[in-house]
């Protein structure tokens, strides 16, 4: 499998950075995950222009332009003969020293790589604890991934899909490594501060709104998510997740929800409507 380092393609296996690059040291980078699906991957558009903005918020100059990169990131799944995989890009602030103010020689690493999804949690749905964790800095994917590490040390021994997480106040945040929308009295709730906008999310968001779901971005409480009547999970990988237990406790009948099916199929549509637009 190839790798892309710096514009490179290189075997993994060969593949090196510096020792001294800030991201490695520091934490200084961020990333940025993408989906595949038979080649193509989804919404690139919609990641460059998250790339260019994480960038521009954290002070890291792009190594290469959003052009480039795209072009490299496009080649690499070529070359690696994605399907259905996950796409990964990595922009460090580079050797740049205890400085954290300008960025001399950024850093790039891309990685793609087929993968295989259990595909048993969409019909079955997925258990999910809560706990009193909040990522720093959550509107950008950081590397710095220790929160999601810690959480998910703590809810796997559990049997655990997810650790939804919770500040001081018992307001509910986001996933681990997911947004999270809950449904009650016909209505999608999904926490609006302090989140990663994910871009499953906005796109859930959009289908419901275009099939006359009504939608509230606003925050809510542990307890709200022990009395919803449906609850999913949202990330780019992993697509829409059902949710039947939270902290042991069924939501509702413990069954994945209509209005959760219902934007599963819409989902799934619009993802094969993307893939044909993109082809002509």
């Amino acid at each position: 499998m190839k790798v892309c380092v710096d514009g490179k393609f290189i075997d993994s296996k060969k593949a090196k950075i510096s020792a001294l690059d800030n991201g490695f040291l520091y934490g200084d980078a961020f990333y940025d995950t993408m989906r595949s699906y038979g080649g193509q991957i989804l919404e690139l558009e919609l990641h460059l222009k998250r790339i260019e903005k994480s960038a521009n918020t954290i002070g890291i100059k792009l190594p290469f332009s959003i052009t480039k990169i795209e072009e490299l990131t496009k080649k690499l799944v070529t070359i690696n003969k994605i399907k259905d995989g996950r796409i990964r890009v990595t922009i460090t602030r580079g050797v740049n020293g205890f400085d954290f103010l300008t960025c001399k020689k950024s850093a790039l690493v891309i990685t793609a790589e087929n993968i295989e999804i259990d595909k048993s949690a969409y019909t079955k749905g997925v258990d999910a604890f809560t706990l009193n964790l909040q990522r720093p800095l959550p509107e950008i994917k950081m590397v710095g991934l220790t929160v999601m590490i810690q959480a998910y040390r703590t809810v796997y021994p559990k049997n655990g899909y997810e650790a939804i997480l919770v500040d001081d106040n018992n307001t509910v945040r986001e996933g681990a490594s997911t947004n999270i929308f809950l449904v009650k009295n016909d209505k999608l709730i999904t926490s609006k501060n302090k989140i990663l906008n994910g871009l499953t999310r906005s796109r859930v968001i959009a289908l419901a709104k275009s099939k006359k779901i009504k939608v509230v971005e606003k925050d809510f409480s542990k307890k709200d998510l022990y009395s919803a009547d449906e609850i999913f999970l949202t990330n780019r990988p992993r697509e829409i997740i059902p949710v039947i237990k939270i902290d042991g406790k069924k939501i509702k009948n413990g069954q994945v929800g209509p209005t959760t099916k219902k934007i599963m199929e819409e989902y799934q549509n619009y993802i094969k409507q993307y893939l044909k637009k993109s082809d002509q």
